[in-house]
């Protein structure tokens, strides 16, 4: 029998995989990705699923019809993450992939294919930026949650050239900040760099 959302974040909380705050409130917060993207992208890749959010909000509650992929880098939170997609039997459509996002941004079938890119806490606008772009085909967009004094001065416009983003708005939905930048060309192929160098030596 498939469970509901809120059963699901609210075992993923007691597992420490989605930090303080009540469930409702993470589940508040992934709707706003969803409304900072223009239309239901048909693939989507949530940057550092952690727990599931936005992700399985995202598969559940905004874009029932979407192709979407849950990348982390943590064995465990993987594991949790397959469990969680199998118990709101979104299977046909979502899956978890165990692997750094510096690695991930090389492997064929990802690289260039994602309509929409989503990152919620991942890193540093540089690390988010480096690590995001190699997914996403041209025209796609990623959205990135901030932090609650809002963007002013994150972004690198000129950095984020070299990747093949712009910065194309930043808005509060439900009094959380949010960023949108926008894939022009295909970002350039040799990033990401190496697993650890883009935390280490950022672009910006």
């Amino acid at each position: 029998m498939t469970e509901s959302l809120t059963a699901v974040l609210e075992r993923q909380r007691t597992r420490g995989l989605l930090g303080p705050g009540e469930t409702e409130a993470h589940r508040a917060h992934g709707h706003g990705f969803a409304a900072m993207v223009d239309a239901c992208p048909d693939r989507a890749l949530d940057l550092g699923s952690g727990g599931g959010v936005p992700g399985l909000v995202l598969a559940v509650d905004s874009w029932p019809n979407a192709e979407l992929v849950l990348l982390d880098g943590s064995l465990r939170r993987c594991t949790y993450l397959e469990l969680a997609v199998a118990d709101l039997d979104v299977g046909d459509r979502v899956v978890v992939h165990w692997g750094r996002a510096e690695e991930a941004g090389h492997v064929d079938h990802l690289r260039g294919s994602q309509d929409a890119v989503v990152a919620r806490s991942f890193g540093p606008p540089a690390v988010t930026a480096e690590c995001a772009a190699p997914f996403l085909a041209p025209g796609g967009c990623l959205v990135v949650s901030e932090p609650p004094e809002g963007p002013a001065g994150r972004w690198d416009a000129g950095v984020l050239d070299l990747l093949g983003l712009a910065v194309e708005d930043s808005a509060q939905v439900d009094g959380a900040w949010f960023t949108r930048l926008r894939q022009g060309p295909a970002c350039p192929l040799p990033y990401p760099r190496r697993a650890g160098l883009p935390a280490r030596r950022p672009l910006f």
